[in-house]
């Protein structure tokens, strides 16, 4: 059982990544899906733990490595961790899918630079 798992880690560290946030509705589902049917293995990240193991769940049944990473990429430290959880893990990410956004309830025109900075910062 070691070996099998020590092989499968060489196997994704092997291979490339696609990784992408929001991947589980929207655009970065349909985004994540095109790859999955290319044959690309996915790194997933998320907020919802169980929707992301769903998604996850569906990918694998067509071949490919999905790997969930649960975080919100709302909160400061959020994409450092997922950053590093991928480093620790020696995971080869070749694509890098930024698909989270955030919508403010004014135009830019009259949304508080505050409220500007916070979102691209």
């Amino acid at each position: 059982m070691k070996n099998q798992a020590y092989e499968q880690r060489y196997e994704i560290r092997q291979s490339r990544l696609c990784t992408g946030n929001r991947g589980t509705s929207g655009i970065g589902y349909e985004l994540a899906k095109l790859l999955c049917q290319d044959g690309h293995n996915l790194i997933l990240v998320a907020r919802s733990g169980e929707r992301l193991k769903e998604v996850c769940n569906e990918f694998r049944t067509q071949g490919v490595t999905a790997i969930p990473l649960v975080a919100d990429l709302f909160q400061p430290d959020a994409a450092m961790q997922v950053y590093e959880t991928i480093r620790a893990r020696q995971l080869p990410v070749s694509i890098l899918i930024n698909n989270a956004g955030q919508e403010k309830e004014a135009p830019s025109a009259r949304c508080p630079s505050n409220g500007i900075w916070t979102s691209y910062n």
